[in-house]
């Protein structure tokens, strides 16, 4: 009779034993699939999301000052003197005002959609958040520049 029991004991033991294999196998197989299906599918997201390059050619120009805020607080182009900044190909962005007319600039390089101001005047890094052939909107950690091309200026 124990002879019988050992044998039943046993026979149990190992399918239970076979069934924690199987269910453990089930379990490292559907964790793998789900890794596996998140990880392909965050790899579209990233390519379908990714924003386009600018087209760096709609800079070069001059423009008008829509607004400025700063600080949140914000001010029309008129207000401030009507200024304007012109980019130039040789990396100069020159700003000048109408009233008093007189102008300054600034060295400039453009790498990763920002401009970065090369000058003797240590001026932040703006980021191009828009640009077309009408609007440009520059930012960085204390402005936004809202900037827009006249009709007549539009080359």
């Amino acid at each position: 009779m124990a002879a019988v029991k050992s044998r039943i004991f046993s026979f149990n033991l190992c399918t239970k034993h076979k069934q924690t294999m199987r269910n453990f196998q089930l379990f490292a197989l559907t964790f793998f699939g789900i890794i596996f299906f998140f990880s392909c599918n965050s790899a579209k997201k990233v390519q379908v999301t990714k924003k386009p390059k600018i087209d760096i050619e709609l800079l070069y120009r001059v423009w008008d000052v829509d607004s400025i805020i700063i600080g949140g607080k914000g001010a029309d182009g008129v207000d401030m003197g009507d200024p304007q900044y012109e980019f130039t190909r040789e990396g100069k962005r020159i700003k000048s005002y109408k009233i008093p007319p007189h102008s300054e600039f600034e060295t400039f390089i453009i790498r990763n959609d920002s401009i970065h101001y090369t000058g003797e005047k240590t001026l932040p890094s703006s980021a191009i958040v828009e640009l077309t052939d009408k609007r440009l909107t520059l930012k960085n950690g204390k402005a936004v520049w809202k900037l827009y091309v006249k009709e007549k200026d539009k080359k």
